[in-house]
């Protein structure tokens, strides 16, 4: 027999792209492993919505490590931010309270798999009129299967930033530490129960999130150190770039006429070598602006720049379990909570420049969800969902904040209102355009709601029914400090005479009975 010649085929076979004719939805879909691959700066899911098919957005390089405050402007095929829904397991994280905001920011190593849906999804993610962001929580398998991670960030790693490195600063502090770890498999007792493995299983995943850093560091205009004024003594008054002298108020109250002539001054006038006498300094004022509140210049004569570290704590718990009634019976049900503690400088939400001034919020969020899976037949399958969430908001002020000793001024609000005993606010007008707060507490805020759904799958149609409740109640005070407003391109000179006391709340009534320079005071409409 001869032996054949040797010879070596290739088949190379090439399939045709296939072309998902099904529905018309357009979506991303990132699998668990992916979720966790994936690097994402700060690990905040929002970054992952990002990479959505039609997404633009304009998140911050490094997002926050809690839900309230995270940035989330995604915007899905032009869409609005604030239309859009995130979802857990189906059930709903969004703060009502908040356009666009979520309660709860999931760990990613939580994740089985992540979604955004863009555009023409199916009717039974119809929340909102923008994207849909999507997301499942690991369950449990018939094996035993767990993880623990650590995450660090530190400014040791980052160049400085170039406003601080240009005032002769140190880098401002970034200081991120996120523990964690997960457990998911089978509950069973040998002998006793689910022998098997194939009935119940849980899934738990503890995450710990530790974030310190600085505040925005940027140029603000402060008072020149010459022109804070000290008990006693007359302040010979510098006038600002862009600003003019201080002039003597005209009235025409005897007794303070007969004042400014004892101080040689004459009304209308400037005061003379801009130099205002100890006995026209409103001693409230004094006492406010030596307590801190506006930071003396370390940015040449008139400017400020500062970078105040500003921690944020954050424990999440999630907890799944899935069980197997019966072939055509599945339950399932997880629990997450958000324990959050953060410090910003300025106060939250307020629209204060100094970072003299702070807050703290504490804001715990829970979610829960309940589902029951129906197979009634290979053609037929039914979903009934109980959905719960929940936050809340409580900031109070950290940082310069309380009258201090000696303050003796009276508002249009009784003290027992003035929660912490605030300082008025001080807006400064041109040249400066600046505002120092305390900004207005207590705020306190309960979000919930139970948003329940139903829908049934009938030879690949779907017919969605939700039913929803909610319920909000904010707790927030009228400022109920006071403001002083006053615009400085005429005289810084008259936040140190005895003037008026103007109060965010709608109205406005005279501290001392002074008129303005020009004539007419400002509570006089």
């Amino acid at each position: 027999m001869r032996l054949a010649a040797q010879g070596q085929t290739v088949t190379v076979q090439a399939d045709a792209l296939q072309v998902q004719s099904e529905t018309s939805e357009l979506s991303t879909l990132i699998s668990g492993q992916q979720v966790t691959q994936l690097a994402t700066n700060g690990r905040n899911l929002t970054a992952l919505a990002a990479l959505g098919t039609g997404v633009s957005n304009t998140l911050p390089d490094f997002n926050t490590v809690n839900a309230n405050t995270s940035g989330n402007s995604i915007s899905f095929n032009g869409t609005r931010a604030n239309h859009n829904v995130y979802l857990l397991d189906g059930g709903e994280l969004n703060d009502r309270g908040c356009g666009g905001c979520f309660d709860i920011l999931p760990s990613l190593d939580a994740l089985a798999e992540f979604q955004t849906l863009d555009s023409n999804y199916s009717p039974d993610y119809g929340i909102g009129s923008g994207g849909s962001i999507v997301m499942v929580v690991k369950s449990g398998t018939h094996d035993f299967h767990g993880g623990l991670w650590y995450f660090n960030r530190n400014e040791d790693y980052d160049a400085n930033n170039y406003f601080t490195n240009l005032a002769g600063q140190g880098r401002p502090v970034l200081r991120l530490n996120e523990p964690g770890g997960n457990i998911g498999g089978p509950l069973w007792i040998p002998h006793v129960y689910n022998d098997a493995r194939k009935r119940t299983f849980f899934f738990v995943n503890e995450e710990w999130r530790r974030l310190i850093v600085g505040s925005t560091p940027s140029i603000v205009n402060t008072i020149a150190a010459a022109n804070f004024p000290v008990a006693g003594q007359a302040l010979a008054y510098t006038t600002p770039s862009n600003g003019t002298v201080p002039v003597v108020p005209s009235t025409t109250d005897p007794v303070r006429l007969a004042i400014y002539k004892a101080d040689g001054l004459t009304p209308g006038k400037p005061f003379p070598n801009n130099t205002i006498p100890a006995n026209l300094i409103d001693p409230n004022v004094l006492l406010e602006l030596n307590a801190g509140t506006f930071p003396k210049p370390n940015y040449g004569t008139s400017q400020y720049i500062s970078s105040i570290p500003q921690p944020t704590n954050v424990r999440e718990d999630v907890v799944r379990i899935d069980h197997a009634i019966n072939s055509k019976l599945q339950l399932m049900g997880h629990y997450v909570h958000d324990g959050v503690t953060q410090t910003t400088y300025p106060p939250q939400w307020s629209d204060g420049n100094y970072p003299t001034s702070g807050s703290t919020m504490l804001n715990p969020a829970w979610m829960a969800v309940f589902k029951l899976t129906q197979t009634y037949s290979p053609s037929l399958l039914n979903e009934t969902a109980f959905n719960y969430a929940d936050n809340t908001v409580k900031i109070t002020p950290v940082g310069v904040a309380a009258q201090p000793s000696g303050w003796s001024a009276s508002t249009f609000f009784p003290l027992s209102d003035n929660v912490g005993s605030r300082l008025p606010e001080i807006d400064l007008g041109s040249p400066y355009g600046t505002n120092w707060t305390s900004s207005y507490f207590p705020w306190q805020e309960l979000l919930c709601g139970l948003p329940d759904s139903r829908r049934c799958i009938f030879h690949s149609g779907k017919t969605p029914v939700q039913v929803r409740r909610g319920l909000s109640a904010c707790g927030q005070k009228p400022a109920t400090a006071g403001k002083y407003a006053r615009n400085f391109r005429i005289q810084l000179g008259d936040i140190f005479r005895r003037l008026l006391h103007q109060f965010s709340a709608g109205r406005c009534c005279e501290l001392y009975p002074a008129p303005v320079s020009g004539g007419q005071a400002l509570g006089q409409q």
